[in-house]
């Protein structure tokens, strides 16, 4: 089977910036006066979008933080941190992502951070000219409902058996096996266990 079109999940897959998303998760608590996540519950939290990572937080804590001030505080302290990374490009997914749109394959991109933190990536990456797509938390229902990637299919107009998706987490998996009977999923370690599969 020879893939037309590629979808990747973000972090995790292509790029590492789970320490930062929980570094400014917790900066975001601690601006407004609320303890951090303990690292024994951060399991709880995996591959969530912030959104309902503060449903979790505030169950777990009796909470009642609101999502409207939370998020722009949480997404500030993370594209900062983005900005500031030397650890975002990477010699190997970028030649990847080249070799792929060299030979004329879509390439879409699936995630449940923010529009303005995957730009922030993708410029960060120096793949802008490699993406065809992608899609976020706002512009569809985030994972692990199926929706995301079944709009990222719909929209390129390339059926699903010749699509392929590489995931890292179990909220990802569940997303990306539960959106089409016959697309192809793989499961990556991490970006640096991409490279094995090209």
């Amino acid at each position: 089977m020879k893939f037309e079109h590629y979808i990747f999940d973000l972090d995790g897959t292509i790029v590492s910036t789970k320490k930062i998303h929980q570094k400014s998760f917790n900066q975001a608590l601690v601006s407004l006066n609320h303890k951090i996540i303990d690292d024994n519950d951060l399991p709880l939290y995996e591959a969530l979008p912030s959104t309902e990572k503060i449903k979790v937080y505030n169950k777990l804590n009796n909470t009642n933080i609101d999502l409207e001030e939370f998020i722009p505080i949480k997404s500030k302290f993370c594209e900062e941190s983005i900005e500031n990374s030397n650890d975002i490009y990477s010699d190997d997914i970028f030649n990847i992502l080249k070799n792929l749109k060299q030979q004329a394959k879509t390439i879409s991109i699936c995630s449940n951070s923010t529009e303005k933190t995957i730009k922030t990536i993708i410029k960060k990456m120096h793949i802008e000219s490699y993406i065809d797509s992608f899609y976020h938390n706002k512009s569809c229902a985030p994972k692990p409902l199926p929706d995301m990637y079944r709009l990222a299919v719909s929209e390129s107009k390339i059926d699903s058996i010749k699509s392929i998706i590489f995931e890292d987490s179990e909220v990802g998996m569940k997303s990306a096996l539960t959106s089409f009977k016959d697309v192809t999923v793989v499961r990556v370690a991490n970006p640096y266990n991409l490279k094995l599969f090209f």
